[in-house]
């Protein structure tokens, strides 16, 4: 967000560098050379309005995945409830869901927002360790459960996943 203040900053100092030329344009003889100076100056504004821009609706586009994602962690957590207790939930009702939840997570993928695809493997990058457990059979350091699932915006991480890591053993220090 210091950038956009830049920008900001920038943008009205060259404003104001228009205005200033504006008037010695009209009043002075010498109008081409500072109707030159007038476009030079509106051409530099241009890039930086498009960034403003640019930037403002990437913030709103963030707020709008970050206020989805709570719907769409409800349903993961439906979801979750439907495979602890089978028949809870009418067979109807369950599809119907799962169409409204993959419509959703096609919609955000569009738009550049796509579910992480988790590794077995701890990543600080990618996950945020809540806990820990035994888990027989599986290697220390691998995720055992998925409790929160993780986003990338782009290339960048929208929201790490949340999850419990395998510790079978204390280590004896």
């Amino acid at each position: 967000m210091a950038d956009v203040g830049k920008l900001r900053a920038e943008l009205s100092r060259l404003r104001v560098g228009v205005e200033q030329l504006r008037m010695p344009a009209i009043e002075a003889v010498g109008l081409d050379r500072t109707a030159e100076q007038l476009r030079s100056l509106e051409m530099k504004l241009r890039p930086l309005e498009q960034v403003l821009s640019s930037k403002e609706d990437e913030s709103q586009i963030r707020r709008l995945f970050k206020d989805l994602l709570i719907g769409v962690d409800s349903l993961d957590r439906v979801f979750e409830l439907m495979e602890n207790q089978p028949g809870s939930v009418p067979q109807g009702v369950m599809t119907g869901l799962q169409s409204v939840y993959q419509l959703i997570q096609d919609t955000l993928s569009r738009h550049g927002l796509k579910q992480m695809q988790i590794g077995d493997s701890f990543d600080p990058h990618l996950h945020l360790a809540m806990g820990t457990e035994p888990h027989p059979g599986r290697e220390d350091g691998k995720v055992s459960r998925i409790l929160l699932k993780g986003y990338m915006f782009g290339d960048q991480v929208f929201r790490t996943a949340q999850v419990v890591v395998v510790k079978n053993s204390e280590t004896n220090a």
